[in-house]
């Protein structure tokens, strides 16, 4: 009725290419960016905000599915746009430039990733202080990375002091403040703490059974609850949520990023450490 250009068209289009992303369904989701990105270039310009967000979102969508080479490029050009525009400390260049860590990060290259991370968590706790949700983004962000690296007890005190914020700010049971839980009882598996551990993940669990129960997440917590008793001994109890948590995943892979994907390889071989006791 509008026409293929029409605003309302448009936001509507976006909306598509959301809810793809949403459901895990990069590919489909990738397909629509695309698309909404040829048409808002033509329409809007190279450098106009819209065509921006959407050049990220299309980024995004190459990024999970492990196409690294498509995504940086896309990530760099909104992040020089954006600073030139809107300024090095603009909420929109920070996302972004967060964005590109990441990327940074899932490649391997953790010394560009810590690099970018450390400077986005120094410019918002300056500008919107240390308790500010996209604050405690950055810090999280900084705490994956540690992870990654082995540096686990760093990660461990970072994951701790997000924990505690998040949940008084978005609640107990918000995807972040459950996400932050589950980062901490994998921290902890890693250091071998398993009765710790297990207490993270408990809680973790609960909160993903009711926010999330379908979700891939919850059954890579199933997965890391039964390794932590599994390294108490306690092996009835780990067994099913092993078993549980690994089938889970296996069905839900498609909707895992490229960057998680480890979570399968490491739930496939607490299995088997499992029978191997």
């Amino acid at each position: 009725m509008l026409g293929e250009e029409h605003p309302s068209t448009l936001q509507s289009v976006n909306a598509l290419a959301a809810a793809f992303y949403g459901l895990g369904k990069f590919a489909q989701a990738e397909a629509v960016f695309a698309e909404l990105l040829h048409i808002k270039r033509r329409v809007l310009g190279e450098e106009h905000h819209d065509v921006l967000a959407t050049m990220n979102n299309l980024a995004l969508m190459f990024h999970r599915q492990g196409k690294h080479a498509q995504a940086g490029p896309l990530y760099a050009r909104v992040v020089e746009v954006y600073g030139r525009v809107l300024g090095q400390e603009h909420p929109r260049t920070l996302n972004v430039i967060n964005n590109l860590a990441d990327l940074h990060g899932d490649e391997g290259r953790y010394p560009q990733a810590e690099a970018l991370v450390t400077k986005v968590l120094r410019t918002r706790s300056r500008v919107l202080g240390e308790q500010h949700p996209e604050t405690l983004e950055s810090m999280s962000s900084l705490a994956d990375l540690y992870r990654r690296e082995g540096q686990y007890a760093r990660a461990e005190a970072l994951y701790e002091k997000v924990l505690p914020v998040r949940s008084r700010v978005l609640g107990s049971q918000h995807p972040y403040t459950t996400g932050t839980m589950a980062s901490v009882g994998r921290v902890q598996l890693q250091q071998q703490k398993f009765a710790e551990a297990e207490a993270a993940l408990r809680d973790a669990l609960k909160s993903y059974e009711a926010i999330a129960p379908d979700g891939w997440e919850r059954y890579h917590c199933e997965s890391m609850l039964g390794a932590s008793l599994t390294g108490q001994k306690q092996f009835a109890e780990a067994e099913p949520l092993l078993v549980s948590g690994y089938e889970g995943m296996i069905q839900r892979q498609a909707t895992i990023a490229a960057g998680d994907r480890s979570v399968l390889e490491e739930a496939k071989e607490s299995v088997l450490r499992l029978y191997e006791m």
